[in-house]
């Protein structure tokens, strides 16, 4: 019987941290500390957080790229941070911990522990303001905002595919519709 231990890796891709940016963190943490990532859990449908807590085993080391991310990616901070207390037990009752990739902290130190949960307490509050934000503001010229305002005046244009096929055509970062309306067409018809 092996006494080695395995890392699994559990990625929760959300708008405060996306996928790569995760991978990258455990990456980083795993070069750094020597290890190899044995098993890589990705939260989808098939993928799930429950049986990435049920493959842990008294071998197995669980590693996340911060702590906040065994989490649930929806819902309000509270319920995210309970949701969060209620995963790291369910990790710690099979006499697993964690280890947070970003800062090397174990969630079984009497000394990490605290810190990590005030952590993942902020990034949190975080996490749920981005996801409230959507994405960052769109960053044009003052060249491309006269583009964009023309295309949104423009009354050979009749709808949304058309104006995003124009926005195309002239080689602008194309917005979502609803940023479009919002920002661009609403400003027009102000002034």
């Amino acid at each position: 019987m092996s006494t080695s231990s395995d890392y699994r890796a559990y990625l929760n891709p959300q708008g405060a941290l996306s996928e790569s940016e995760q991978k990258a963190l455990v990456e980083a943490w795993a070069a750094k500390n020597g290890v190899k990532i044995g098993q890589w859990y990705v939260e989808s449908r098939k993928e799930t957080r429950e049986a990435w807590i049920g493959s842990l085993r008294g071998t197995s080391i669980a590693v996340v790229p911060m702590a906040f991310v065994i989490a649930k990616a929806t819902g309000r901070k509270d319920t995210r941070y309970a949701d969060f207390l209620c995963a790291a037990h369910e990790i710690s009752r099979e006499g697993n911990y964690f280890i947070d990739a970003s800062t090397g902290r174990r969630s079984d130190s009497k000394k990490d522990w605290p810190l990590m949960r005030e952590d993942a307490k902020q990034m949190l509050g975080r996490a749920v303001k981005a996801g409230k934000d959507g994405r960052p503001a769109y960053e044009y010229t003052p060249e491309e905002w006269k583009d964009l305002f023309a295309i949104a005046d423009s009354k050979r244009l009749k709808n949304w595919p058309e104006r995003r096929a124009a926005i195309k055509r002239r080689g602008l970062k194309v917005p979502g519709r609803t940023w479009f309306y919002n920002n661009v067409v609403s400003k027009l018809s102000d002034s």
